[in-house]
């Protein structure tokens, strides 16, 4: 395999995502890239950013001032909204390992509730941990591979 297969990201998998699986939360969903081929992101943050850019280029945008631009632009154009699912028990309510999933996310009340935008960003400003893996996430351009993709494939 060459430089450039090995290399190459996909740009299905970067504007479409990629399920990621948060087992120790019993949370799954799909992330679209950070960057890269997802156009739709980077214009948001263009777009977002353009009345503070000299602030940026000198460093000097506190860190909530930059979560609190980036969360509706996660929820609009990282996560992918009808991927969003949560394991549940018998009852349906949220319990991690027991292999059963159901459409959304848990809320602050541990209900299962649509993963909607408002939803999405609410859960990102009350746990911020998760914030920070799925941006982590998002960025991590070798889960964006087109190689790993193929691998994938020739394994199902």
């Amino acid at each position: 395999m060459g430089l450039y297969e090995k290399l190459a990201t996909s740009v299905e998998l970067e504007t479409q995502g990629v399920i990621m699986h948060y087992k120790d939360l019993g949370l799954r969903m799909g992330l679209r890239r950070a960057g890269g081929k997802n156009s739709a992101y980077t214009r948001a943050i263009t777009r977002q950013t353009r009345d503070f850019q000299r602030a940026l280029d000198l460093d000097q945008v506190s860190e909530e001032m930059m979560t609190a631009v980036l969360l509706p632009v996660f929820a609009d154009h990282i996560v992918a909204l009808d991927t969003v699912e949560t394991e549940i028990d018998e009852a349906g309510a949220p319990c991690v390992g027991t292999g059963k999933w159901t459409k959304g996310i848990e809320n602050e009340g541990g209900e299962i509730v649509p993963a909607t935008r408002e939803q999405i960003v609410a859960t990102f400003k009350a746990l911020p941990l998760l914030f920070q893996r799925v941006r982590e996430d998002a960025s991590r351009e070798s889960l964006y591979l087109a190689s790993a993709r193929e691998a994938a494939a020739k394994n199902s």
